[in-house]
């Protein structure tokens, strides 16, 4: 990592994006990994399982680029402080009520909260200088592994010895810290640009197509693992399995940031697609701590550039008056396709297994590989 990085970490906006991303992802990977466990336990299938998880993504597919045109246009202090509330009014709302459809319309309500404040701390990073913008963002997404490699070991420990009300009062707690941060946000970065702004990024649609697509692989991976190894009798696996992946994220994102200026971020996608595919196909055996291990790494190599690396390229192919509503486009483009995703899967272990619904999501992921291929094509013609 650059010192530069490591410097731009330091400045108001920056340092406050990190510190909002950190309670956001705390939040969510302490909640989700114990959630498909939890509605299990409450008479749940495994179809109910993957609408919990698609309505938490499809709010967030109309809301992230509605979210970033207002910022383009208003700011970010406002959406910050909104999704903050909604975080902790559904954390509450957890604790009070056990019955599955109840809990969907709570999450959908905890989607809208962490789609506001993520997009809007995602702006904040943006914000940086030019000559420092991709610095800053390579620091910048380093925050959700970190919150990773502790959150799901956190959240699995908390629901096995303490139970699930104490997922639920962390997400409170961080909610709290994650409203903090948006009431004091720099105030430089209250305001927006004038004029008005389209809904949808034209520019971003394309590799927005490809992180759709990608993410229907990738929802696979908190939604059903849990069950998959609860299947074969290795729950207690879980823990190391994510402290392994988000560990392993947090060096290859590292490393990524560090070689992408040189080597191009096309370059690092096609490596990070196919490691993701690998990744997937390992679990379509039966997990064992050898599979869990392998399948970690390969994860969190593909998984550490993929996202950052889009984002990237999105950036840079739009003007800069539409970079709010093009970050909102990809990241619409992952919720959807984490949606779809988590919809399609669900079914298919429902009627069939849990391998067989990782073969689904090792599909989508060759699909997102060529269809990348395809676009890179027509973009150098």
């Amino acid at each position: 990592m650059r010192l530069a990085a490591l410097g731009a970490a330091r400045s108001a906006p920056l340092g406050t994006a990190l510190a909002i991303s950190v309670a956001a992802h705390l939040a969510v990977y302490g909640l989700t990994p114990v959630l498909s466990l939890h509605l299990v336990a409450l008479g749940a299938s495994s179809t109910q399982v993957g609408v919990l998880f698609s309505v938490f993504s499809l709010v967030a597919v109309v809301l992230r680029p509605v979210a970033g045109a207002w910022i383009d246009r208003r700011g970010i202090r406002r959406a910050l402080f909104a999704g903050a509330v909604l975080v902790i009014l559904s954390s509450l709302g957890f604790q009070a009520v056990t019955a599955p459809p109840a809990l969907v319309v709570l999450m959908a309500v905890f989607g809208v909260g962490f789609g506001l404040v993520t997009m809007a701390a995602a702006m904040l990073a943006a914000s940086a200088p030019a000559e420092r913008r991709a610095e800053a963002l390579s620091v910048y997404y380093l925050a959700a592994p970190v919150a990773m490699a502790i959150a799901a070991p956190l959240g699995l420990w908390l629901f096995r010895h303490v139970g699930v009300r104490a997922n639920f009062t962390l997400v409170t707690m961080l909610g709290l810290g994650a409203a903090a941060c948006g009431w004091w946000s720099p105030r430089s970065t209250a305001g927006g640009r004038a004029g008005s702004s389209p809904l949808w990024s034209r520019g971003a649609v394309p590799l927005s197509i490809v992180v759709a697509i990608a993410a229907m692989g990738q929802s696979a991976l908190y939604a059903f693992l849990p069950l998959h190894a609860a299947d074969h009798g290795h729950e207690r696996h879980l823990p190391w399995f994510f402290g392994l992946y988000s560990v392993g994220m947090i060096v290859f994102r590292a490393a990524v940031s560090g070689i992408a200026g040189r080597v191009g971020r096309s370059q690092i996608l096609l490596p990070a697609l196919g490691c993701l595919a690998a990744g997937f196909g390992v679990l379509i055996a039966p997990p064992t701590p050898a599979r869990l291990a392998v399948a970690a790494i390969l994860l969190a190599v593909g998984s550490s550039a993929l996202y950052p690396m889009l984002v990237a390229l999105v950036v840079e192919r739009v003007p800069d008056r539409e970079r709010g509503v093009a970050m909102g486009s990809v990241s619409g483009g992952w919720d959807l396709g984490a949606f779809a995703g988590a919809l399609l899967i669900g079914a298919v272990a429902e009627h069939g297994s849990h391998g067989a619904g990782f073969a689904t999501a090792t599909a989508f992921i060759v699909i997102a590989l060529g269809t990348f291929l395809l676009v890179e094509r027509r973009s150098s013609v």
